[in-house]
């Protein structure tokens, strides 16, 4: 049973999903449809992205992934389907691809068609997508596509005794999810006492937790969640709409000398 799963920006109930979903069960009478959200911000391929890659290895091998964000049709940015990892992917390459994939992309061709459309998600995507879910070969969509657009991805930089970063993603709880995985954290940390810094340091962590749910209501805390990346958390309520904070804001972390400490609680790492 094949399965298609949808990421979207039509968040006011519009009659985009419905009729795309109509078009993908009448071509693919036995699919499976997996909606994965429709709250992604207008435009926002960052954030569709973000939950894409953190999402889709979830998903059985074959399945296939319709990126139904900032689709408008470009001669810049071209409809592609690409096969990574064992699943398929259909949408507009404006970079997005990039911000999903670590490797580099060896397999996407061209996604060929021949009217112009307003509703690029119904009349090219979803046909695409069914297609594949019938058994279709990728390369019989298009032309091979060889040069994928590449955006730049934020990366955290290190200078001195500060690691500079940027809050990537605001969860549906608030918690402020940024761009520092555990691995460059711990390898910068050198087993130093730290402190974790937002808004130009007037928000200050000195410790990791390791649950949301055995600190203090109301505390701030930090601590890595399940992808491997520092965020930032409120117990009981929302870091982001409590301290102020949204997406691109800046997070520092700064090792400390011994004599720097702020308080007894600064964690030692191991």
């Amino acid at each position: 049973m094949p399965y298609i799963t949808i990421i979207s920006d039509w968040q006011r109930g519009d009659y985009y999903l419905a009729a795309v979903k109509g078009k993908l069960y009448s071509l693919v009478p036995q699919l499976t449809l997996i909606d994965i959200t429709h709250s992604v911000s207008a435009f926002n391929s960052r954030m569709a992205a973000f939950i894409l890659r953190h999402s889709f290895r979830a998903y059985p091998p074959g399945t296939i992934h319709m990126i139904c964000v900032n689709t408008l049709e470009s001669s810049e940015y071209p409809y592609v389907a690409v096969f990574y990892k064992g699943h398929y992917f259909v949408g507009v390459d404006n970079g997005i691809f990039s911000l999903i994939f670590d490797d580099k992309i060896d397999n996407a061709v061209y996604i060929e068609y021949s009217a112009t459309t307003t509703f690029p998600e119904y009349d090219i995507l979803a046909e695409a997508a069914a297609f594949l879910a019938n058994g279709g070969d990728i390369h019989q969509l298009g032309e091979p596509y060889v040069n994928p657009i590449r955006m730049q991805r934020f990366l955290p930089s290190f200078h001195g005794n500060t690691i500079t970063g940027m809050i990537i993603y605001v969860d549906t709880y608030g918690n402020l999810i940024s761009n520092i995985s555990k691995d460059y954290f711990l390898h910068k940390a050198n087993n130093q006492p730290f402190e974790i810094l937002l808004d130009w340091g007037y928000y200050r962590i000195h410790s990791l937790s390791q649950h949301y749910d055995k600190e203090k209501y109301g505390e701030l805390i930090a601590l890595f969640n399940s992808v491997g990346l520092l965020e930032i958390a409120m117990v009981g309520g929302s870091a982001s709409d409590v301290l102020n904070i949204h997406e691109e804001a800046e997070i520092l972390v700064r090792f400390l000398k011994e004599e720097q400490r702020k308080d007894n609680n600064t964690l030692l790492l191991k």
